[in-house]
């Protein structure tokens, strides 16, 4: 059992185009050697926001995305990987382990591998339309899901070299990681208080987010992991936005209690859904995962992980927490007549932040051994018995390969 711990054209012709794009369907393989069906799941889908979002923002915003510039994607890629990071994200550690290729995004289309899976993720989406910043809302990925669906089933009545749209869609496992945006934008946009954002906005977001579960099960999906929000109260950005004056305002590691209560909240409402849903949708698998418990068990041993910052963002510009949302990471303008540019820190591993609104990698990878060894998660494993989990991409599991046990998998 867990324990809760204390616009405009690019976006018409985007839209357009989803509608009514068939063919040719992006299912030819981008890697021959690897193997048409994995042996732990044989297809992955990402919905949510920028913690799982590979690329479908640059794909719909094309020159608008700072992350299609550097410092972003330096320390696993090489450069701009279209990702909010400076490496991989939960879901590509999810992929790695589960023997998949990264996931392609959605918006790309043409060229990409779909035959393991999709990523359906947007930057800056949320769950309430017309909240957060991004048109690409929780059930309009869902649709997208819907239409990749029928133009599975057609491709494979002439190519019977795919996985059968059984295998494909029931077999596959659903991330759902969303929410954060919706409440920051309450925040930060609408001017909600603390109390505000738990009455208004949290009972919308965890019912669409329980909704859209549904929907998909109806769909044929029948494995889940349903991911609760961070400790946004910890994150760069909601420090140097919020006031902080008293000392009640920040918890016993430097976060923002207001920001954490909801959360928490979130988490809580989110959790009683998940088993709900169990209760509902009994042929189902629905995992919680404990991305808070996770995320507090980091800040509490970071430097037993090696993070010397917990709070300030790696890659920014000033103040208490490097973070200035005039001038963000990779960015140059003028701060109080200087002209600055936010430039990565020497070692982004060292850190907790990244730009001060999304994570590293070194932290993500941490997270994603959390659940992919069944800590902070909640469901019993849904893992085949011929599932080997691969850890040979991951960077600090033959360091701290002691410390994360071989636990039974979700």
């Amino acid at each position: 059992m867990l324990h809760f711990i204390s616009v405009s054209f690019f976006v018409a012709l985007s839209l357009s185009l989803l509608c009514c794009a068939r063919d040719p369907f992006p299912f030819s393989p981008s890697s021959p050697s690897l193997p048409i069906s994995g042996k732990c799941f044989p297809s992955l889908f990402g919905f949510g926001d920028s913690k799982t979002d590979t690329g479908n923002r640059q794909a719909f915003f094309p020159f608008e995305s700072r992350s299609e510039g550097p410092p972003y994607g330096r320390t696993f890629f090489g450069g701009p990987s279209d990702r909010f990071c400076n490496g991989r994200l939960v879901i590509d550690f999810q992929a790695q382990a589960y023997g998949l290729p990264l996931l392609s995004p959605y918006a790309r289309g043409l060229g990409s591998d779909f035959r393991h899976g999709v990523n359906f993720a947007v930057s800056g989406s949320g769950c309430i339309p017309n909240v957060a910043d991004s048109v690409f809302y929780l059930t309009r990925q869902l649709n997208q899901f819907k239409k990749l669906k029928a133009l599975y089933i057609d491709n494979y009545a002439t190519d019977k070299s795919y996985l059968s749209p059984s295998e494909y869609i029931g077999g596959g496992l659903y991330v759902i990681s969303t929410g954060e945006n919706d409440y920051r934008a309450g925040i930060n946009s609408m001017g909600l208080s603390s109390e505000e954002v738990k009455e208004q906005l949290v009972p919308k977001v965890v019912e669409i987010t329980y909704s859209t579960v549904k929907e998909l099960y109806k769909e044929g999906a029948r494995k889940f992991q349903v991911v609760g929000i961070a400790a946004d109260g910890c994150i760069s950005m909601m420090l140097t936005r919020v006031p902080h004056e008293e000392p009640k305002d920040l918890d016993a590691l430097g976060c923002l209690t207001s920001v954490n209560d909801y959360v928490q909240y979130h988490n809580e409402l989110l959790f009683a859904a998940v088993k709900s849903l169990r209760a509902e949708l009994p042929d189902a698998h629905v995992a919680y995962g404990d991305y808070f418990g996770s995320n507090v068990g980091i800040l509490v041993n970071a430097s037993n992980y090696g993070f010397e910052e917990t709070r300030k963002a790696c890659c920014g510009v000033g103040g208490n927490y490097n973070y200035n949302p005039v001038v963000q990471c990779g960015q140059t303008g003028e701060v109080e007549g200087n002209n600055v540019t936010a430039y990565s820190c020497e070692d982004p591993s060292k850190y907790i932040n990244w730009d001060g609104i999304h994570l590293t990698e070194h932290f993500y990878e941490l997270i994603a051994l959390d659940f992919l060894h069944g800590r902070f998660v909640d469901q019993p494993s849904m893992l085949p018995s011929s599932c080997v989990l691969n850890f040979s991409s991951f960077n600090t599991y033959p360091k701290f390969g002691k410390s994360f046990p071989a636990l039974k998998p979700f």
